[in-house]
């Protein structure tokens, strides 16, 4: 290989520091100067530098200089801080001072290839002509429109293993360059010091369980406005921009007691298996195999870059049946605790569900009562045999069996079913 000439060593090794997203940040979380990289979000040490030159330097086979250290000082920007800004300047001026903008978007390098399995999988999640037009829609604007928060979103309710999570984490994940995050609580984005809001794109709400109707309260403000209170650990909070999308992804019925006038979520119909579960994993792997070909992704950038929005409303969506269906089950505060806690539990006693209610700080409905709503969900007090020889009485669905029984008590430590 042909050496370079020994003058511009420096000036190179700055000019790739400066591509790979290198400042220096002075802010008040340190009390001196690091060394900041925005793509990765970390601070490496400052002797980083001479020895990413040295290497440098013998890798291109180029004889390295003296004062690299303070050359770089005086090479890359110095910023107070960071902000997260779709389709923003790499470095943004405000209030005085430079931050650097940690928003990366998605370069695609190959040219637009079919994509079947890839709309066979859409079908397969929205195959309602209306869900697959909005919902495409909002997926599709996240792209050509990052810059434009929705003030709603997508709340997906399905059978277990219909590949919601797979669209998230294996496809847009990475056409979103990582700026995603996946949580399965409501306090991992309702918390202190939680930052999903300020850095993401999107965030998958996966299975979260709703424990009270203060989540969908907490929630309210956080899905529709345009700014959030961001306090990280060691920097003064204050209210910041907001893009990030959510999408909820549940096995339940209802994933989140709603208000009769709720515009903040998009429900499409529940997501059911076009043929057998078995088949649809089968469908996955296809999908899974393709998405690992040269430039299949980026066909799939194109096609979300390409789909017409012209007629995308990104702050108002219609309430569609599915989300009415879940308002009804929210309506009776008493009926959602019964609803939950039979999707939560196989089986279980009397006792257990009387303090599912006062978990909720709820009263305690008579046994007539706990018995007719529970009936109203085809779940019954049926007799098992225990390990050990005994009897005793538990709800469950009315199709529930010994064997069921059975696996149930070997999963607990130790068995339950004590006699009502």
């Amino acid at each position: 290989m042909t050496e370079h000439p020994a003058l511009n060593s420096k000036k190179e090794f700055a000019d790739r520091l400066k591509k790979d997203g290198f400042v220096w940040m002075s802010n008040e979380k340190f009390p001196i100067t690091r060394l900041y990289n925005k793509n990765s979000g970390s601070y490496p040490a400052n002797d980083y530098i001479p020895m990413e030159y040295a290497r440098f330097c013998k890798l291109e086979m180029i004889p390295s200089e003296d004062k690299i250290s303070a050359y770089i000082k005086a090479s890359l920007e110095l910023v107070t801080g960071i902000v997260f800004m779709p389709n923003g300047p790499d470095i943004v001026h405000k209030h005085g001072s430079k931050w650097i903008n940690t928003y990366r978007r998605y370069k695609p390098s190959a040219e637009s290839t079919e994509i079947d399995l890839f709309k066979e999988y859409l079908d397969r999640l929205f195959p309602d002509p209306d869900d697959y037009a909005i919902c495409v829609s909002w997926l599709s604007h996240m792209f050509q429109r990052p810059e434009e928060r929705p003030s709603w979103h997508l709340m997906l309710s399905s059978d277990v293993g219909t590949g919601k999570g797979f669209l998230v984490e294996s496809i847009l994940n990475p056409l979103l360059s990582n700026q995603s995050s996946v949580v399965n609580t409501f306090g991992n984005v309702t918390g202190k010091f939680s930052t999903v809001l300020s850095n993401n794109m999107l965030v998958l709400l996966d299975d979260p369980k709703s424990k009270s109707d203060s989540t969908a309260t907490q929630l309210k403000s956080l899905l529709s406005e345009e700014r959030a209170y961001i306090e990280e650990k060691g920097v003064t909070g204050s209210m910041v921009p907001t893009y990030t999308r959510f999408i909820l992804a549940s096995n339940e019925n209802r994933p989140l007691r709603l208000d009769g006038d709720e515009r903040r979520w998009y429900v499409p119909k529940r997501l059911s298996h076009k043929s057998s579960k078995e088949e649809t994993q089968e469908f996955i792997v296809r999908l899974a195999a393709a998405l690992e070909t040269p430039g299949y992704l980026d066909s799939i950038f194109h096609f979300f870059m390409e789909f017409d929005i012209s007629e995308f409303n990104h702050k108002h969506v219609r309430q569609s049946q599915a989300l009415v269906d879940m308002i009804g089950l929210s309506e009776n505060s008493s009926d959602y605790v019964f609803v939950d806690f039979v999707e939560d539990h196989e089986f279980f006693t009397q006792q257990e569900i009387r303090s599912a209610f006062e978990l909720e700080g709820m009263s305690i409905p008579s046994d007539a009562y706990i018995a007719r709503a529970l009936g109203s969900l085809e779940v019954l007090k049926k007799q098992f045999r225990n390990e050990d020889g005994s009897k005793s009485y538990v709800w469950c669905k009315k199709t529930a069996t010994q064997s069921d029984y059975k696996r149930h008590l070997e999963k607990r430590a130790p068995p339950m079913g004590q006699p009502f």
